[in-house]
């Protein structure tokens, strides 16, 4: 899918935003705060969830008196897609229409188009937060296994009962650890569909990345919980293993308040052709390994879904010099539908790859 048309109306700071991209790559030209990664942003909202930036609609219209905004994106010049402010329980929320029918599920969007995004942003967090790891993984999980987001959001309702009860305790509550039993049988059957859908996800990615070589490679590895790490894993064994550890961390969970074991303990590291981890890579080569991370990572999403993502990049050029501008631009191209980047200086390269440059603010 490519985007044709793109409409944005009271959205950030763009009161009006039109233009006819014909379905052509796009270079969004301009200084800092004339609203190139809003456009980018306003895509993004096209993906289930809040998009790129994580924000709430009052922050994208936050310029606007009665909190309205407006993202229209006609895709192949036939499909409508129109996302728009609506009041839910009391406060704004995005309604999407589909050719001018309501989209009764976010998840639904994934039927239609998937958007992968990219950021220098990005990169700082992927580098210091291991919660924002998980969550940057875990969307692209959600694109091969549709499942995954409703289970991670059960797994943390059961995690929360849990923790509830056994602070109810430490309390002085008699509570049954039969009840407790129970709650940590339904954590590990959830337990399970996450880590077999995370491992699907990451050896389909180290294996399209091993056939490769040097200049493309990445290896992704699971560290933090150690169930992760074992081989020939089976739905029993997870279940089992996660039940024997909840019962044996329970004491110590009831004393600190926490869970200290679980499949939300995960976490991951990338390593590069010479089995250097990412931490210990100058800035510049963790760029790299992270856009060989995504390369990758699209062509497992156009595999299982047999749809090829739009693919936004904002600033993640301004550590690359000219070689690899040319050598991602082409690498992204493949497999790609469409890329929007945004940069404040001219790119080299881009009329090789059939890139229209919209300089903003618009005329």
């Amino acid at each position: 899918m490519r985007i044709t048309k793109l409409l944005l109306q009271n959205f950030r700071i763009h009161s009006l935003f039109h233009r006819d991209i014909c379905g052509k790559n796009v270079v969004l030209l301009g200084d800092n705060g004339v609203g190139k990664t809003s456009v980018l942003e306003a895509i993004s909202m096209f993906s289930p969830g809040r998009g790129m930036l994580g924000s709430s609609i009052a922050e994208q219209t936050k310029d606007n008196i009665d909190g309205s905004l407006s993202v229209q994106c006609e895709l192949n010049g036939s499909i409508d897609l129109q996302l728009s402010t609506c009041m839910i329980g009391g406060r704004f929320d995005k309604r999407v229409l589909i050719n001018d029918k309501p989209l009764l599920k976010q998840a639904d969007l994934l039927n239609w188009c998937h958007v992968i995004w990219f950021s220098a942003q990005i990169q700082y967090e992927l580098f210091t937060s291991a919660s924002f790891r998980r969550k940057f993984i875990d969307r692209f999980v959600f694109y091969i296994e549709p499942n995954h987001g409703i289970a991670i959001n059960k797994y943390e309702k059961l995690l929360q009962n849990r923790s509830a009860l056994l602070q109810e305790k430490r309390r002085g509550q008699r509570i049954d650890d039969r009840f407790v039993s129970v709650l940590e049988q339904e954590i590990a059957q959830v337990s399970s569909i996450i880590v077999l859908n995370r491992l699907k996800f990451v050896n389909a990615v180290n294996d399209a990345a091993g056939s490769f070589g040097a200049n493309n490679y990445v290896r992704c590895t699971f560290v933090g919980f150690d169930l992760m790490k074992q081989g020939n894993l089976t739905r029993d064994i997870i279940v089992d293993t996660i039940i024997t550890n909840l019962a044996e961390y329970r004491n110590k969970d009831t004393l600190s308040g926490r869970s200290h074991y679980g499949v939300h303990r995960t976490d991951y590291d990338m390593f590069n052709s010479n089995d250097e981890s990412v931490y210990r890579c100058s800035s510049g080569q963790q760029k790299v390994l992270y856009l060989n991370f995504l390369y990758h990572t699209i062509n497992v999403v156009a595999k299982h879904s047999m749809r090829h993502p739009i693919l936004l990049l904002d600033e993640i050029v301004s550590f690359l010099d000219p070689t690899n501008i040319h050598v991602t631009l082409s690498k992204f191209g493949e497999n790609a539908s469409q890329i929007w980047i945004t940069t404040n200086t001219h790119l080299p390269h881009v009329d090789n790859h059939d890139f229209e440059v919209i300089t903003l603010p618009l005329d």
